[in-house]
């Protein structure tokens, strides 16, 4: 869906730069867990870089896949980790399915499983107003959102550990009734950097 142009695009007076069309969509981030821990460990014990490597493109093609399987779009691959988006009219229910689904997607991989570099991930969710930073870098007209929302989103997966979906308050609001009864006690709050005080939610996969 193109993003929408609003009249907040104004040529700054300061810089030759307008803000981008502005959008609101759900953002998701997922992380490779372990994954500087894992590389030190191959340049220590002198592992050819292929290993770790592998790894993390293991992590990356399947996660990009899911994202993709549940409608969703990939934005950018940030080394261990991949930024994508839901258009708004997704179900929030689907979303989230995504997203705890992403921790069965790398189990019986032979090379990784039940050892103490297997491969697990874990996700963050937010949904809000968002601008669209892609100021012709990519030949793609995929957005590349930028905003409060992204930044907050960011921040949240920073809080997230192994097999965690950690999803903000403006995520929760947009789930029907059935799933805010379901995960009304999973909520936390904590002042979160360049953020402050956010409420959000953390669900355990298992």
């Amino acid at each position: 869906m193109p993003i929408q142009k609003s009249a907040i695009q104004t040529i700054s007076s300061s810089a030759d730069i307008s803000l981008g069309g502005e959008d609101t969509l759900f953002v998701i981030f997922v992380d490779l867990c372990k994954s500087t821990d894992f590389k030190v460990y191959c340049q220590t014990n002198e592992i050819p870089d292929r290993q770790w490597i592998e790894r993390q493109l293991i992590f990356l093609n399947r996660v990009i896949t899911n994202i993709e399987r549940y409608k969703g779009t990939v934005v950018k691959t940030i080394g261990d980790e991949v930024m994508g988006y839901f258009d708004r009219n997704i179900i929030p229910e689907n979303i989230l399915k995504c997203s705890t689904d992403m921790h069965s997607l790398f189990r019986k991989i032979e090379r990784y499983d039940n050892r103490k570099w297997k491969i697990e991930s874990k996700v963050s969710l937010d949904y809000g107003k968002i601008y669209d930073s892609n100021f012709g870098l990519s030949r793609s007209r995929t957005i590349d959102p930028i905003g409060t929302v992204v930044d907050r989103c960011a921040r949240l997966n920073h809080e997230g550990k192994e097999n965690e979906v950690v999803f903000s308050s403006a995520f929760f609001s947009v789930m029907n009734t059935a799933s805010q009864k379901k995960y009304a006690k999973l909520k936390e709050k904590k002042e979160l950097k360049g953020v402050g005080d956010s409420e959000y939610y953390r669900l355990l996969v298992k």
